[in-house]
C-alpha cells in the first residue's frame, strides 16, 4: 500500500490481491471439509514518515469484512514492532471455512484511509490464514 504526503486530508486506498487455492493446495477438487485454524494480518514492511496514521480500514476476504480498523493506528510503529491482529470470531472463521471450500478463487483487499502528513509512506499486510483440509479417498 502506498500513501502519498497528505495535508492534513486523508487520501484513500484500496489494494486487492487474488490467490488460487487450486494452485496452493494438492488435489484442490477432492477436498471434502476445511478447518482454519488461525487467521490473523499484520503490517509489514513499512518505510517512510514514522507518523503516518491508518485512520480507518477494512480487511476483506472474497467480499466478508473480517477485520475492521476504526481509531488512528499508527503504521510504522504497529509495522516495527510486529503487531499481530488475529482473527477470532467464529462467524468470521465459519464463512472463510464455507467459501474457501466452495470457490478456489481467494480475493483480499484492504481499504481505508490514512494520513501521511509530510512525507509519503509505503507498508505491506500480511494475512495469514491456516488450514487443516480433509481430502475423498
Amino acid at each position: 500500500v502506498i500513501i502519498p504526503a497528505t495535508s492534513g486530508t486523508p487520501a484513500s486506498y484500496n489494494q486487492t490481491v487474488s490467490e488460487n487455492l487450486a494452485q496452493l493446495i494438492v488435489d484442490y477438487d477432492k477436498l471434502s471439509a476445511i478447518e482454519v485454524t488461525e487467521v490473523s494480518y499484520r503490517l509489514v514492511n513499512a518505510e517512510g514518515n514514522g507518523t503516518s496514521v491508518i485512520q480507518n480500514a477494512t480487511l476483506k476476504l472474497n467480499g466478508t469484512t473480517i477485520a475492521t480498523i476504526t481509531s488512528d493506528l499508527n503504521i510504522v510503529e504497529t509495522s516495527a514492532n510486529g503487531t499481530v491482529f488475529e482473527i477470532t470470531d467464529q462467524a468470521i472463521i465459519s464463512q472463510i471455512e464455507n467459501t474457501f471450500l466452495n470457490e478456489p478463487t481467494v480475493n483480499i483487499e484492504f481499504s481505508g484511509q490514512a494520513l501521511s502528513d509530510g512525507s509519503p509512506v509505503n507498508f505491506d499486510v500480511e494475512v495469514t490464514v491456516n488450514l487443516l483440509v480433509t481430502k475423498e479417498t
